[in-house]
């Protein structure tokens, strides 16, 4: 977890955008990651989280579907408890892939509201 904490370090010392970042460890190390409102672009390989992130908030960060494709495989081997990615441009389509991803098995609280959904059951 040392080199994670390099890494966003040096993050949030470049660019200015994620200087509000709240970051949290515990004993078993990093394990919430709030980058809402921090202009996150998913580079075309994906991103690398922590092993053991429970909790990640990327609300606000103009995510589409095709982030939405790129963020999928590093989030399907998070044992996530808490997802928000509310406020995006996501679409049914995006929505859809990031369900796909998730471990649901330990999800305790999900948040995509405010994507542009059209399903009437998606809104609910």
């Amino acid at each position: 977890w040392r080199n994670t904490c390099r890494l966003l370090a040096s993050l949030t010392a470049r660019n200015s955008a994620w200087k509000n970042t709240d970051i949290r460890f515990s004993d078993r190390g990093l394990e919430e990651i709030d980058l809402q409102s921090c202009s996150l672009a998913v580079p075309e390989a994906g991103l690398r989280w922590p092993a053991g992130l429970r909790s990640l908030n990327l609300r606000y960060n103009d995510l589409d579907p095709e982030a939405a494709e790129r963020l999928a495989p590093s989030l399907a081997r998070l044992p996530l408890r808490r997802f928000d990615a509310s406020y995006n441009n996501l679409g049914d389509a995006g929505v859809r892939t990031l369900l796909d991803a998730i471990g649901r098995e330990s999800l305790e609280e999900l948040r995509l509201g405010r994507n542009q959904l059209e399903l009437p059951a998606a809104r609910a």
